[in-house]
């Protein structure tokens, strides 16, 4: 099959959800003999109307415009228009703002069209309001010119079907694929001053609509001796939140006992992970999505406490890790002490999560699915194009 894949930001600097899910998925696909063309925004290091290779993946870079939004809606448009002419099976678009030109194929083009939802942008507060406000339109241009929605939580299966009344594809995410060398030494802890201390991990957006100041304020109420509490991810996504966090801080008292740490990778962010006591995410889960960094820790073995939304409890189900109720201070600060006093419990928690991942969110399973619904989609379109010519040659007879 040809595939147009349409969605990602960058395969290879600061990769988002999306780009992240891209990386994962679609050597995969390539790897089983299906010709993968990846359509990404220009960047520095890789120009306007470039083609690069990675991992037998084409990935193709058109045009790029100042301007975050701007840009953001023409590279949309243009790469959407550039698979219609390719003569695809199947072109393949993440995100439901990236299909706001699904129209055009869907009226120029025998390609079958697939939307990937992987969280609602809609309801983020960190997007301006004029682009909010434009979001959900959008996604019912996808949902109008799509002939398959895929969702990768069932918070979105339920979602997708109280508001349009549809039964969208569920294809669960999957962790990323990182491992550490075996010779590895923990010098990023050692630096950190880590080396042998409990500390509890926070990993992932610092924003707003993960209330990580409810974490740091539930830490510092405890006043836990000789523990420590990490928090690491991108801080350029909302400066002034993170700039807040660090006054938390400081007004609490005692904030060396608190690591802020920028967006950190590869060994370095391996090694902080598999070396945290508890892993704990307050998320306000208005986005409805799985966490790739949740789904992550549990593939590692490590304890988790979250907050009760939908989408944690889909996780964490079944004695998988704790919840606390989203928002509440007393209760994250309850399950908090709860989860240190109960160490060896917290541990059986993590071992059953760490087998509910290998069995249920693997990416062989992915592409599978993934794979499969092109080629019931292939068919389909197959048949039905058979269905027109033979109508139209015995019109003609």
């Amino acid at each position: 099959m040809k595939i147009a894949v349409i969605g990602a930001k960058d395969l290879t600097v600061k990769p988002e959800v999306i780009d992240r899910y891209c990386q994962e998925l679609y050597p995969k696909i390539a790897a089983r003999g299906h010709q993968v063309d990846l359509f990404v925004q220009p960047s520095y290091h890789q120009p306007c109307f470039s083609i690069n290779y990675y991992h037998q993946i084409r990935v193709i870079a058109l045009l790029s415009i100042p301007g975050k939004q701007l840009n953001f809606l023409l590279n949309s448009a243009l790469n959407t228009i550039w698979a219609t002419l390719g003569n695809y099976d199947v072109i393949h678009i993440h995100g439901m703002a990236s299909a706001w030109f699904s129209w055009f194929p869907q009226l120029f083009s025998g390609s079958s069209i697939v939307v990937t939802c992987h969280q609602l942008d809609c309801r983020q507060t960190k997007w301006r309001r004029l682009w909010r406000g434009l979001l959900p339109h959008m996604e019912k241009i996808a949902v109008r010119n799509a002939n398959e929605i895929i969702v990768t939580s069932k918070a979105l299966t339920n979602y997708f079907r109280q508001r349009y009344d549809i039964y969208p594809q569920y294809i669960a995410n999957a962790p990323a694929s990182y491992d550490l060398p075996l010779n590895h030494r923990d010098s990023c802890n050692r630096s950190l001053g880590l080396h042998n201390q409990k500390y509890l991990l926070y990993w992932g957006q610092i924003e707003p609509d993960h209330r990580i100041d409810l974490l740091i304020r539930a830490f510092q109420k405890l006043q836990l001796y000789n523990w420590r509490l990490v928090i690491t991810g991108a801080i350029d996504i909302d400066p002034g939140y993170a700039s807040n966090l660090l006054s938390i801080a400081k007004l609490q008292g005692n904030q060396d006992n608190i690591i802020i740490l920028g967006d950190i990778r590869g060994n370095a962010l391996a090694e902080l992970i598999r070396s945290s006591s508890i892993f704990v995410d307050p998320s306000t889960g208005i986005d409805l999505n799985l966490s790739m960094t949740m789904l992550e820790v549990m593939r590692q073995g490590i304890p988790i406490l979250a907050s009760d939304t939908i989408a944690h409890r889909q996780l964490l189900n079944d004695n998988r890790g704790l919840l606390f109720k989203s928002g509440q201070l007393d209760s994250l600060v309850r399950q908090l002490e709860y989860a240190i006093e109960q160490p060896d419990l917290l541990q059986a928690m993590a071992k059953k999560a760490q087998h509910y991942i290998a069995v249920n969110h693997n990416w062989d399973k992915v592409t599978y699915q993934n794979l499969f619904l092109y080629m019931q989609l292939s068919v389909t379109n197959y048949a039905a194009h058979q269905g027109t010519q033979q109508s139209g040659e015995a019109r003609q007879g």
